[in-house]
């Protein structure tokens, strides 16, 4: 019985080179001219997030908290003067809305609710500043990495007509290039919408609880004794 030659079966089998690892840089420029624009808006996009998740929708930013309770304290003391004098102080969103309601005072309970729930979607779209920039990007980078992969696959079918299809290394640079567009459109959009969706939901749940501050602070000045209105109105004439 012949012996098998272990040491012979590498030598014939042909051996599969290392796979290279791609570095970022070199991936943006195999992705072409389209990843410069996508470049620019996850530049953007980033910044945006940034910016309101540490600055611009900070809840003690939109609410602080010595201001929320001192508000607390004043109204169930019934000190409206003071409480406008602290409000006048302060230049959060709060203070400015507890303001709108102070300086209403002496018109009907309605016409209070409508100026403070007006506030509030002044405030809500201070809030939401620059929040629909990252819908804008969450909605164009999957089209500009749609286009980069038409781009790719016309490219590709040009290097067929002048090289044939006998050669896969001279095909892969334009489907590298399609592929490539495609991932980071995708890549851009989706923490963008993420983002997107979540600075909304969180400015609605931020002005829902400013003007639950002032509609309270309405209360307060409607019922019972009619005393604390007029304390009020007096207040807001001598700082106006």
């Amino acid at each position: 019985m012949a012996s098998l030659d272990l040491n012979a079966i590498p030598a014939a089998l042909p051996m599969t080179p290392p796979l290279e690892s791609v570095s970022l840089y070199q991936s943006l420029v195999q992705g072409g001219w389209i990843m410069v624009p996508l470049l620019l808006a996850s530049v953007v996009a980033f910044a945006v997030i940034v910016e309101r998740l540490f600055w611009g929708m900070r809840r003690s930013a939109v609410i602080p908290p010595r201001l929320a309770t001192a508000i607390e304290e004043l109204l169930e003391a019934r000190r409206f003067e003071d409480l406008y004098r602290v409000c006048a102080e302060g230049s959060s969103p709060l203070a400015r809305i507890v303001l709108t309601g102070l300086r209403n005072a002496h018109r009907p309970r309605s016409e209070v609710v409508e100026l403070v729930e007006f506030a509030g979607r002044k405030e809500s779209a201070n809030l939401e500043r620059n929040v629909g920039i990252l819908g804008t990007i969450a909605a164009i980078s999957p089209l500009l990495g749609l286009f980069g992969t038409v781009v790719g696959i016309i490219e590709t079918f040009a290097l067929i007509r002048a090289h044939g299809i006998g050669n896969p290394t001279v095909l892969a640079g334009g489907i590298s290039q399609a592929l490539i567009a495609t991932a980071s459109g995708i890549g851009v959009a989706v923490p963008s919408m993420i983002f997107y969706r979540y600075f909304r939901e969180r400015a609605r749940t931020l002005v829902l609880e400013l003007e639950q501050y002032a509609l309270e602070l309405v209360t307060k000045l409607s019922s019972g004794d009619p005393r604390p209105v007029t304390e009020a109105e007096r207040a807001i004439a001598r700082k106006q």
